[in-house]
């Protein structure tokens, strides 16, 4: 399953490009010094945006031994079995994974708002892993006990 844009996301993309657009040509006709910093500055942001915009197609991608997240600036996945802990409760802002691979010392984390995705994507999501990983705790060991270690 893949996770694409929804409408309201490609809207809010291209009103920032309009804007953008209209603070580039202010940027050029403008004498005053502050406007040209901020012209700058939304010019990065143009490049942010339209970078993430045309290097990711999708926000990523569930397959059946892991899930995959398209970042602005590289691409995140993983496999069920390298899940540590996941919370994923609905009173949560966004669901946060953190994985360790094999070779991987430390936990490495990946989170994504619940604000991106669609309600059947994460739906999606929360189901493939308590399906994969029913016993997987929900926050890291050291919440459990206050990181009080015995």
């Amino acid at each position: 399953m893949e996770f694409k844009r929804t409408q309201r996301q490609h809207f809010f993309i291209v009103l920032n490009f309009v804007l953008l657009s209209w603070l580039w040509y202010s940027f050029f006709t403008s004498e005053s010094l502050l406007e040209k910093v901020i012209g700058v500055l939304c010019g990065v942001w143009a490049a942010v945006i339209a970078f993430n915009y045309l290097r990711a197609k999708n926000l990523g991608r569930l397959d059946d031994d892991g899930l995959t997240l398209e970042r602005p600036f590289r691409t995140v996945s993983f496999k069920w079995n390298a899940l540590q802990w996941a919370s994923m409760g609905d009173e949560r802002r966004a669901l946060v994974f953190a994985y360790r691979h094999q070779s991987d010392v430390k936990d490495r984390y990946v989170g994504c708002g619940r604000k991106i995705l669609t309600p059947d994507a994460i739906d999606a999501i929360v189901a493939a892993v308590n399906a994969a990983r029913p016993d997987l705790p929900s926050g890291p060991p050291e919440a459990a006990t206050n990181g009080v270690t015995t």
